[in-house]
């Protein structure tokens, strides 16, 4: 589903205002001025997986600035990339400053201080994820921002197409397919950056990642669910069996290893809850996906040294 935020609903007095509201719950905390005269436009359009978001900007010339005290106000840390559409695009970051035009693509970092400037109209793609997500697979960022993958280069002409297409269309494809198809962009990206830097980044391990964060999310949401298995995890994702545990194999697990911690881990909290301290130790049990109360008992005592009962006591 794809939001769609506009200046168009503020006042003319009041756009810009409006706008730096814009900008900042959708990506982060940062200053905006114009720098021309005349009626501030500005729209973006945020299609979001369930582990990185596309968004479309359409604006007009302005200085965006994201200072030290902005990160130190900022909870999340997220990792940009930024896909020149039309128009020109300044970018400083880690004491590097780049010029994209159109197809050209960079990243920032949010943990750290950086600008962008336009001195005209623009378009520009951005994908932005979990900042985790990318220094899992190929550690810190600071020689990757502002690095500049010129459209026409071999491998930006490669790239810059298949971004530009994941953002035009991942509204229109089915949810499964669009977090695909954005962590397919996001591997390229990596595999581009790494060129540039002369890293010898896998980018199948940036697939790999996403896929068992997705999995992870899959498990959290459904753990209650007695049905929930193997089988129907790789189902809701859209993957062969075979492909989800060879995704957790990487991490010296299976599938139903992790739905059972998840659920030893929910019921070990239910069972420390003061409020659920009327409940049954079998009720408890089978709220948290335990279809039989002296399996749950024996997993229990296998993971904490203690029988429910005796943990629950002993709170």
């Amino acid at each position: 589903m794809q939001a769609t935020l506009t200046t168009d609903a503020a006042p003319e007095g009041k756009r810009l205002d409006f706008w730096r509201d814009v900008v900042c719950s959708t990506f982060f905390l940062a200053e905006c001025h114009a720098t021309r005269e005349g009626p501030f436009h500005g729209s973006i359009s945020t299609t979001a997986t369930p582990q990185i978001a596309v968004s479309r900007l359409r604006s007009g010339a302005q200085h965006v600035v994201r200072n030290a005290d902005h990160v130190r106000r900022t909870d999340g840390e997220v990792f940009l990339i930024n896909l020149q559409v039309s128009g020109h695009g300044g970018f400083v970051q880690d004491g590097r400053e780049v010029l994209l035009g159109p197809g050209d693509f960079t990243c920032t970092d949010s943990t750290r201080a950086c600008e962008m400037h336009y001195t005209g109209d623009f378009e520009q793609v951005v994908f932005y994820m979990p900042r985790t997500l990318v220094t899992e697979a190929r550690g810190e960022t600071d020689r990757l921002t502002a690095t500049h993958v010129a459209a026409e280069s071999p491998i930006g002409s490669i790239v810059s197409p298949f971004l530009r297409q994941v953002a035009a269309q991942i509204r229109h494809v089915q949810a499964s397919t669009a977090a695909r198809l954005a962590e397919t962009g996001m591997a390229l990206v990596m595999t581009a950056f790494g060129e540039m830097a002369g890293g010898d980044h896998d980018p199948r391990r940036w697939g790999r990642m996403a896929l068992r964060e997705r999995a992870n999310q899959v498990i959290d949401a459904r753990s209650c669910d007695p049905d929930l298995n193997p089988a129907t995890v790789a189902a809701a994702l859209g993957i062969s069996l075979r492909h989800l545990q060879s995704v957790f194999r990487e991490d010296g697990t299976t599938p139903s290893e992790w739905i059972w911690r998840r659920r030893l881990e929910r019921s070990r909290r239910d069972l420390a809850a003061p409020a659920l301290a009327a409940a049954s130790i079998s009720t408890i049990a089978y709220a948290c996906g335990f279809s039989d109360v002296a399996h749950f008992s024996r997993r229990f005592k296998a993971a904490y040294g203690l029988s429910p009962r005796a943990f629950r006591a002993g709170r």
